[in-house]
């Protein structure tokens, strides 16, 4: 299986990369670009479930005072999986 691990900055915490490349589109004349998120991806291929990847995840990826995490089984990307923001 395939998966994907997003890591990004804690709803409370600043979004420093996002802020940084925001500041460098505006002075590159850039003005349309209105906001920027920022998250590190990690690509993991392993027989294992999301509940197992997520504590791995969590140990080993993020820090959990400043960021959380959202996994995505690849190989089914219909089917949200542990953490999958559902919009």
């Amino acid at each position: 299986m395939l998966w994907e691990v997003e890591v990004q900055p804690a709803g409370h915490q600043v979004d420093r990369d996002g802020a940084r490349v925001l500041a460098a589109a505006h002075d590159l004349g850039l003005d349309s670009i209105r906001a920027v998120h920022a998250a590190r991806s990690f690509l993991v291929e392993a027989d294992i479930d999301a509940e197992t990847l997520g504590q791995a995840a969590a140990a080993l990826l993020v820090d959990p005072v400043v960021e959380t995490h959202q996994l995505r089984r690849l190989d089914e990307i219909d089917q949200p999986q542990h953490g999958d923001r559902v919009d």
